[in-house]
């Protein structure tokens, strides 16, 4: 069930506009930080989101995601994860973020549980609805699958230790995974294949009460 009040907050706040908005998102509880600094459309839905961070991240679209404001989760509803979430086809950026210092987490994989806290820094004026693009960022993600933050600071002992008999297989098993390394051309490229983001339509309008 959606939380009462979510729908008298989403008609008073959310606002859409030919706007840019800048936003910070970076990897919880990882040190040195994992982050990326983006520029969207307000009006960028929630799936379109979706796939702008999954590029921005370098992440492989195979786990469940949901976006969470507070208590409020949206995502694609499933049988398996009671209780439903908000049905993020129905909402867009500017609905969850309205002005600087706004937060919202990007939830990635369950299993593994990778959380991502994106605050909007700025918002400017815009001509027409912007291409996404990556500005900055440091440091790749953790590969797919690999045991959450556990398993990554387990992988990461072993890449960098040769006498740890965990070395030649994880050295295998990453590839030509980079901990270091993002690829700022390769990604907006990504990007820029993307949908370029539309106007509010009736797909984003505040859930029935």
């Amino acid at each position: 069930m959606e939380p009462p009040d979510w729908g008298r907050e989403f008609e008073r706040r959310g606002w859409a506009g030919q706007r840019e908005y800048q936003l910070l998102v970076g990897l919880a509880e990882i040190q040195p930080r994992i982050w990326r600094r983006l520029v969207l459309a307000d009006t960028t839905s929630l799936p379109l989101l979706h796939r702008i961070l999954q590029v921005a991240f370098s992440w492989q679209d195979r786990h469940l995601h949901e976006f969470r404001v507070g208590s409020v989760r949206f995502g694609v509803p499933d049988e398996d994860f009671p209780p439903p979430p908000i049905d993020e086809r129905r909402v867009r950026l500017y609905q969850i973020a309205h002005e600087p210092e706004d937060r919202f987490v990007y939830a990635y994989d369950f299993g593994d549980s990778w959380h991502h806290d994106a605050v909007l820094e700025d918002l400017r004026a815009a001509p027409e609805p912007p291409r996404p693009r990556c500005l900055e960022g440091r440091r790749a993600s953790p590969p797919e699958d690999c045991g959450g933050l556990e398993g990554y600071e387990r992988l990461l002992s072993a890449l960098k230790d040769p006498t740890n008999p965990e070395h030649e297989d994880s050295r295998r098993w990453a590839g030509r995974w980079d901990p270091e390394g993002v690829d700022l051309d390769s990604i907006n490229r990504r990007l820029a294949r993307l949908p370029r983001a539309g106007l509010a339509n009736s797909t984003a309008t505040a859930p029935a009460r």
